[in-house]
Order: structure tokens, then sequence, then C-alpha cells
């Protein structure tokens, strides 16, 4: 008769699988990291989008303002992303808008008073490196940001531009013309969400900061 008898074949068996368990488990506590679950840091956003199709500007109302109207005649005329607005123009007379060119180039379009036309296209260059550096991170254009600040704040736009701020949040910042003052309304550039300013962003939970604000 065979000496390997049933029973004992069965304790062997669980001993080899016993110490295959044991060979495969975590030692010291160390446990294996789970490459599957390592996922790309992202910036959390601001707040909820303040309009539903905060990443289209094609239903924009730019009758509204002539600010608006003078960014969609830009941009019209240029292939390339509206990055800047300045109502006042300085030396030149008209409203500019700045577009930015095969991601590099930046042409300032100079628009009629009631932004209807286009007066003069100037090849200002290449465009800042910070300009360079956050377009193309960019989710909200300028004209939907702009009509969201007057949809905030009551009055009409001066001027626009990028800026990023802490916690990896990139910004329009636009300045607003009040009836008594200007007023700075920013808005997140990835999802339209109006981002709040002050003096104390730690204390106040102010997530976009205020860049000129004394430590």
């Amino acid at each position: 008769m065979n000496s390997w008898s049933r029973p004992s074949a069965a304790v062997v068996a669980v001993l080899l699988s016993a110490g295959l368990v044991s060979a495969c488990s975590p030692q010291d506590g160390i446990i294996p990291a789970d490459d599957s679950d390592e996922t790309a840091e992202e910036a959390v956003p601001s707040n909820e989008p303040t309009v539903e199709n905060a990443t289209s500007a094609d239903d924009v109302d730019t009758s509204l303002d002539v600010a608006l109207q003078g960014v969609d005649t830009a941009t019209e005329s240029e292939d390339g992303m509206a990055v800047s607005f300045d109502k006042d123009g300085g030396e030149e007379a008209g409203m500019h808008t700045g577009i930015l060119v095969d991601e590099t180039e930046l042409r300032t379009v100079v628009t009629s008073q009631d932004g209807t036309s286009v007066v003069e296209t100037i090849d200002s260059g290449e465009a800042e490196e910070t300009v360079r550096d956050l377009a193309p991170e960019v989710e909200v254009p300028l004209l939907r940001a702009m009509a969201v600040a007057r949809g905030d704040s009551a009055g009409m736009v001066l001027e626009a531009h990028l800026e990023d701020r802490e916690g990896e949040l990139i910004v329009w910042h636009v300045t607003m013309q009040g009836p008594d003052s200007e007023n700075v309304v920013v808005i997140d550039a990835r999802n339209g969400a109006i981002v709040p300013e002050g003096d104390n962003p730690v204390e106040e939970q102010n997530i976009g900061g205020d860049p000129d604000a004394e430590d």
C-alpha cells in the first residue's frame, strides 16, 4: 500500500499554497506601489463655471458693449487667439486687441471706437513669454471672459489680459468701468468661474490671490 495517503497530500497542498501566499504578501508592512492608480496632478478649479458653455463665445451678445464688438471683429480678421484688449489704445486711436498668431507672434488689431471695423493691424513681433506659456492652457476665450465680467460687474470693459496665479490657476484679469469707479473681475481661464480677489488670500479663502498684494 502506498504510504502517500490522501489526507497527507491535502496537508502538503495547503502548506504549499500558504507558502505561495506568504511569498506574494507585503513584507514588514510595505505594500507594493500600484502604478495603475498613478494620475497626473491637476490644478483644482477655482469654482463652478459661471455659464454652461464657458469654452465657447458663439452665443455672446456683442451688441451689449463696444469692447465685445471690437474683440469679435479683431478675432474674425486674424487667424489666431485673442489674448488682450485695451479700449484706450494708448497712442494709437481706436481699441486694441492682441491676437496671438502661430503660438508665438503677436498682432495688434486696431478697431474703430464702435468696434465694427478694423482700422489697422500692427505686427507687434514676438509675444511676451508669459503669454506664450499661458495661452495653450486657456479654455475660455477672451470674448467669453469679458461677457462673464459684464455679468458680474455693472459697466463697460476697459482692459483685459492673461495672468497666472497661485495654485497653478490661469486667469483673465478684466478691468471694468463702473458708474463711479473702476472694478476688476478675475475669471478662471480654464472653466469660466469668477475668482475672488483680496489682500489676504489664505484667511479669506481667496483662491486666486492678488499678485499686487503685500505679504
